[in-house]
Parts: structure tokens; sequence; C-alpha cells
């Protein structure tokens, strides 16, 4: 009866596993999804101003964490300590929109006041 019982279980086992070994594992996700906006924005702070604009980065950033359809909105600085990055994705080009006025109505009158950037083109 254990000899039955423990072939048994080998069998299941043997199907559990060739089961799943045919069963391919799901392909990991790269890249955006369809729609995304991601764009990478590039500034330099004005002389002098850099303590005012470090003041300034962490309330935007809280603010655009708020935004729906916001899914990264990530800032570093260059080692010269004037230039820097802003990596910035957004689940659709509505999404975009809505924050680009967001920033222009609370934050612009700021950055401009501390910083080169797209904003000089």
């Amino acid at each position: 009866m254990m000899r039955k019982l423990l072939i048994s279980l080998s069998s299941l086992v043997l199907v559990a596993f060739s089961a799943r070994a045919q069963t391919p594992a799901p392909a990991p996700q790269h890249g955006l999804k369809a729609g995304s906006i991601a764009l990478v924005v590039t500034g330099e702070v004005l002389p002098g101003q850099m303590d005012n604009f470090r003041q300034l980065v962490p309330r935007l950033v809280a603010a655009v964490a708020e935004e729906p359809g916001t899914l990264v909105y990530e800032w570093s600085f260059h080692p010269d300590q004037k230039t820097y990055n802003v990596m910035e994705v957004y689940q659709n080009s509505d999404a975009f929109v809505a924050h680009a006025k967001h920033v222009t109505a609370d934050f612009l009158k700021e950055l401009v006041a501390y910083e080169l950037s797209v904003w000089d083109l």
C-alpha cells in the first residue's frame, strides 16, 4: 500500500512539474506603456540662487506627487552644483498637460527667478 502511495505521489509531482514547465513565464516589463509621456529636462540654476532653488525643489516634488497620472518625477544635481536634471514620466498626454498647467500656475514665477532652463528658450 505504501509503495503504491509513493508511486502515485511521484506521478503527481512529475505531472505538476511538467505542466509548469510548459507554461511560459510572463515576459518582464520593459519600456513605457503605449501613450506614456517621458522626458528629461536639464536646466541651470542662476548664480547665487542655489539655496533658494534647493528650497523650492522639495515643495515642487511634493506638489507634483499629488497630480493624478504622474508616474515618475525625480530631480538630480550634477557635480557642478548648478546644473540639474528632472526625469518625468506621465501616464498619458492629459496627465502631462495637467502637470504643465499646475507647474505654470503655482511655480513658474519662482522657477524663472532661480534658474535658466526651458523657460528661457
